[in-house]
């Protein structure tokens, strides 16, 4: 093994992220899934919703942020909040006042990315990035609260999450963006690289109705040192599936399920 290869495995180990539990479980957007039976009482990305992913004891959860007008990270999904106040108004264009006024479903706040740093401060969050705005802010918030262990960047876009990372001022656990995990893919199947340059891996089981994975392709990643986690993931044979393959963690909607699953397979 050559003495850069043994580099890369070191570099990825040091990610606390990653190495804290034998599986990762990431509810998607936090434990939002129990809202279809609860009248939104825990609407996704709010604290409610977080709070009961940790009342059901995962440690890991996704999320998403986008920045206001004033430069504050904010944690929602979409770049508007149409879907969920029917007003379509960009959160860009909004100040952090404005944004405090506002209610989701009539009763849920906008959470602040430093907020719920704050108040969740055991909790691993895997973060995307979703606009070039957050970069900034979103880097200035994880500098500021020194949650470097704790947080994994992920983006669309390779460029954004490398230029989020040369802000941050510690190591910081990353996944590959679109191009990058798709270059690696590729060049995994045709043998041409015997490495991955990245901690972690965030990809789809299936793209456009077609199988991406296969324990194959999975068992060639983890032996880079690479984790491999997979997106989201809702049907219980897939979700056996992927972990019969090997993947190191899973990003769904109904974490109840996973964990059940999880429980049974001796890796909760």
């Amino acid at each position: 093994m050559s003495k850069i290869y043994r580099n890369f495995k070191l570099f990825k180990k040091q990610f606390h992220f990653l190495s804290s539990r034998k599986f990762i479980a990431l509810p998607h957007r936090g434990a939002h899934f129990f809202s279809k039976n609860n009248s939104n009482k825990y609407l996704e990305n709010t604290h409610s919703a977080f709070s009961k992913a940790r009342e059901l004891g995962f440690t890991h959860i996704e999320t998403d942020v986008h920045a206001s007008k004033d430069s504050i990270p904010y944690i929602i999904h979409d770049p508007t909040l149409k879907r969920l106040t029917g007003d379509d108004i960009a959160l860009k264009d909004l100040t952090s006042v404005d944004i405090e006024k506002i209610r989701l479903k009539g009763s849920h706040l906008i959470p602040k990315l430093e907020e719920t740093l704050e108040e969740f401060p055991s909790t691993y969050f895997n973060i995307d990035a979703k606009c070039w705005k957050v970069v900034e802010p979103l880097a200035d918030t994880i500098n500021k609260t020194e949650t470097f262990d704790r947080i994994c960047i992920a983006s669309f876009n390779d460029k954004r999450i490398s230029h989020i990372r040369n802000l941050i001022k510690e190591s910081i656990c990353f996944s590959a963006g679109t191009l990058k995990s798709l270059s690696i893919m590729i060049s995994l199947r045709l043998g041409v690289i015997s490495d991955i340059e990245v901690p972690c891996l965030e990809l789809p089981f299936f793209y456009k109705g077609i199988k991406v994975l296969n324990k194959s392709l999975i068992k060639k990643i983890r032996k880079t040192g690479t984790k491999i986690i997979v997106w989201v993931i809702n049907k219980e044979n897939h979700i056996n599936e992927l972990i019969d393959y090997g993947v190191d963690g899973l990003i769904v909607d109904d974490c109840l399920l996973l964990k059940k699953i999880l429980i049974k397979k001796g890796l909760w």
